[in-house]
């Protein structure tokens, strides 16, 4: 057969052994290839995909107006003070980093200048992220529970501030100086933006509460000399920029966070007056994802002394019909110290036992995804039990993810009543 007969070559064709003519396979494929549909069958280029948000936007840095609170003479320093200020609208906050430092004073003639426990932390009383509408995603949580939030949450490397080489307590021979820096932590997952929140809108700003304590609070007794001490706290925003639409060379880029809407919170309960023997402390803050969940065992109140004794000898963790986790004090205080970068010198704080579900596929703390996440409804029933070998009270601090899906459709169900899990790998559809 003449191949040239028509305006544009025909593939070639051979009969099959009924005599059916039919196209041979590879000169088809090459025809195909070399000249393209006719009428309307040409499809567009396979649209781009868009640059993700990390890559797209870019770190960013910004300081505050410097907080300083000027002490008194001696015997005038028993108060606590409330500052508030707003957070500098640019971006997507990822945190906020606290610099606090005290000047040096004196330790009372012939005495020794001792500090209350929780020191340094003990500097802030309350710690609070209030967002547009005053409602508190962060806090309030003291000064030392802010330094556990750091600790256990993960959000950078070295979580253990006391390890910084910024880091000084100086009771005695400082006449009570000190310094410390913790953050106020926003974004949950550094890998990819997760749970950095919208601040582009300066006429509704964010607001950070903070508590300044006394001295009275700081230290067993009065440092003389307060005069010449002064409290100042510097912070810093740490946030990503808003990206463009598209780069330099017309690429479409992500202008949002993955999952954005998703909202991690810090909260802290006291369960006080708790007697020895058996316990059942109920955790409340339930109705989202749970990250973090930590006990803190006082003796007497929320101020007392940390106690390894004011917990349960055996901790039983009770999820609905679950028995979540049955184990020693030994343990878990091992358990939940393991997953953190380096042991510090300073040793694991007593009196605190931690549940990380914030553990990464290397089994350290942060920068996760939400595969352990423990899921929880408004019905569940949470709580911490055993017999507890000294009275006292418990601190519960929750750390919690409300996730953009708001629809519990969204997350495939596990085998409870009352329970639920996220449903990952798959895109929200109310998402773009």
């Amino acid at each position: 057969m003449d191949t040239q007969v028509l305006d544009r070559p025909i593939p070639m064709v051979v009969p099959n052994a009924e005599g059916v003519i039919l196209p041979s396979a590879k000169d088809y494929i090459d025809f195909r290839g070399k000249y393209p549909r006719l009428a309307g069958g040409a499809t567009g280029a396979p649209v781009a995909a868009a640059i993700p948000f990390i890559a797209a936007a870019h770190e960013h840095t910004e300081t505050f107006p410097k907080i300083t609170r000027k002490y008194g003479a001696a015997g005038t320093n028993g108060a606590s003070e409330t500052v508030e200020f707003n957070v500098p609208s640019y971006g997507y906050i990822r945190a906020i980093w606290l610099d606090v430092k005290m000047t040096k004073g004196k330790a009372a003639s012939g005495e020794l200048l001792t500090a209350n426990k929780d020191f340094p932390f003990n500097a802030l009383e309350n710690i609070t992220l209030l967002d547009t509408n005053g409602a508190p995603i962060y806090g309030p949580l003291s000064g030392f529970n802010c330094f556990l939030s750091n600790l256990y949450g993960g959000y950078v490397y070295q979580q253990d501030v006391r390890q910084m080489a910024t880091f000084a307590e100086q009771t005695v021979a400082g006449g009570g100086a000190f310094r410390f820096q913790v953050r106020i932590p926003i974004e949950i997952s550094h890998h990819d933006g997760t749970g950095c929140i919208g601040n582009q809108n300066a006429s509704a700003p964010y607001r950070i509460r903070l508590t300044l304590a006394a001295l009275t609070s700081m230290f067993k007794k009065e440092p003389e000399e307060s005069e010449k001490m002064e409290l100042s706290i510097e912070p810093i925003l740490e946030a990503w920029s808003l990206p463009n639409a598209v780069d330099a060379l017309g690429r479409p880029q992500a202008q949002l966070p993955p999952n954005y809407g998703t909202v991690q919170y810090w909260s802290e309960r006291n369960v006080s007056n708790l007697t020895q023997g058996n316990q059942q402390i109920q955790v409340l803050r339930v109705g989202n994802l749970i990250r973090n969940l930590i006990f803190i065992g006082r003796e007497t109140s929320p101020t007392g002394l940390r106690s390894d004794e004011v917990a349960p000898e055996f901790p039983v963790v009770n999820w609905d019909a679950r028995q979540l986790h049955n184990e020693t004090q030994t343990y878990r205080q091992n358990r939940g110290y393991e997953p953190l970068e380096s042991i510090p010198t300073n040793g694991r704080p007593a009196g605190v036992y931690a549940y990380t579900f914030d553990r990464s596929n290397q089994d350290r703390a942060g920068d996760d995804k939400p595969w352990l996440w423990l899921p929880t409804v408004e019905a569940t029933r949470l709580e911490w039990a055993g017999s507890l070998v000294k009275a006292g009270t418990v601190q519960i601090l929750v750390n919690d993810i409300a996730p953009a899906e708001v629809n519990p459709t969204q997350r495939y169900a596990v085998p409870n009543a009352t329970g639920f899990h996220p449903e990952t790998g798959v895109r929200n559809p109310n998402q773009p």
